[in-house]
Parts: structure tokens; sequence; C-alpha cells
């Protein structure tokens, strides 16, 4: 699909995807409503977390890492490792911990970062091909 979220791509008419407050409308293209947010998470300096499936990237996934990157918002992206039906708080910690360094850092990377979660321990990938290991237990 061509729509990127923007009025200028997406199909939908102007007056169903904006409403007299300027916000998405429940007749909102999916994909409009979402880069509206995204959009504000931009603007407050903050990020976006993407759950990976077992078996990927759905469609939609793929379109929502788009927008962002013509944002330049920031992309957390998760893959359970262990199980893929299992998701708890210790985790929640751990995508927490490498979100934290991001910020103490200055938020300067923009890349799609992809943390991988195992039973006790996550890894981030950095662009550079050094790993960023938090231990949670």
């Amino acid at each position: 699909h061509k729509c990127r979220g923007t009025l200028a791509t997406c199909s939908i008419p102007e007056r169903h995807n904006l409403g007299a407050d300027v916000k998405p409308t429940s007749k909102s293209c999916w994909r409009f409503a979402f880069r509206f947010h995204q959009e504000i998470c931009k603007k407050t300096n903050g990020y976006m977390i993407q759950v990976m499936e077992c078996d990927g990237l759905g469609d939609g996934q793929k379109i929502e890492t788009e927008m962002a990157k013509q944002l330049g918002l920031k992309v957390f992206r998760t893959i359970e490792k262990t199980r893929c039906s299992h998701f708890d708080h210790t985790r929640m910690k751990a995508i927490a911990g490498f979100v934290r360094n991001w910020y103490d850092s200055g938020c300067q990377n923009k890349d799609v970062q992809t943390i991988r979660l195992y039973e006790r321990q996550a890894w981030l990938d950095h662009n550079d091909g050094s790993p960023g290991f938090i231990s949670y237990v």
C-alpha cells in the first residue's frame, strides 16, 4: 500500500482523517492515525517499541518502521528468543534499561535497534556490530 500516513499519500479524504480538533477520527486511515502519534512521540523526544513476533514483522509493522524512519523516530524492536508466548515484567525492565541508556547518551542514535530477549538476559544489537548486554533475574 502506498499510504505512509500523510495527507499527501493517503487516499482517504482529509475530512475523514482529521476532525475539527485536528486529530485523527474513528474514520481515519490506520496509517494516518499511527503516524499522528509517531509525530507526537518524535516532538517529545520519545521512541517506539515494536514487538517482533516469532514469524517476523507483519506487513503493517514494516510500514510502521518505514514511517518511523521517515520521521527520525527511535525504534527499539524486541525479539523474544526463548518462548514466543511469554513476556513478563523482568523483560520490560531489560528494555527500560536500554531505553535509559539511550536517553543517557543524549538520544542521538535514531536507528532501529533490536533487543534480543533471552531467558535471563537481553542483548542490544548495535549498528557497529558490538552488542550491549543487560542481565535480569
